[in-house]
């Protein structure tokens, strides 16, 4: 349901940041918004771009632009909704996108995703759960970080 998606992704914050102390990892948070050329209803971009922004301010306990908290990237988002960008910093603080978490409003429409809601006797509603991706970048990041060790060796 809409009202799950700001506790959806702030679980699954929750877990990458745990995953990512793993690895000593540094990250910054990024929500990107609307684009200019976008499918879908304003109104359920708002929604949704609110949601990703609770979601960021209860995981940061900072409100956007605030030191050590998250920041707006406008226009950033896909065409089909607005995402959560995740940028690792590495050893020399170069920093890479890595993860996203994302909200697909076309996939539901397309594939005729429903839901019944807890709501009882409601109708079906379109279905958009948060997509995610947590170590998408990271192998790359390694295979990046290998080619420039081998193009500075001897």
């Amino acid at each position: 349901e809409p009202s799950q998606v700001a506790d959806e992704v702030l679980a699954y914050l929750q877990f990458l940041k745990h995953v990512y102390a793993i690895f000593g990892f540094d990250f910054e948070l990024e929500l990107s918004t609307r684009p200019e050329k976008y499918l879908g209803e304003i109104a359920q971009w708002d929604l949704a771009e609110r949601e990703l922004a609770d979601a960021l301010e209860r995981f940061t306990g900072k409100k956007c632009g605030e030191d050590n908290g998250w920041n707006l990237n406008p226009e950033d988002g896909a065409f089909y909704g607005p995402k959560i960008d995740i940028k690792l910093f590495d050893a020399l603080r170069r920093r890479h996108q890595c993860a996203t978490v994302q909200l697909d409003f076309q996939l539901p429409i397309r594939f005729n995703l429903t839901y019944v809601p807890k709501k009882s006797g409601s109708a079906a509603e379109a279905a958009s759960p948060p997509e995610a991706a947590a170590a998408a970048a990271v192998d790359a990041m390694a295979i990046e970080g290998e080619a420039d060790a081998s193009a500075e060796a001897p």
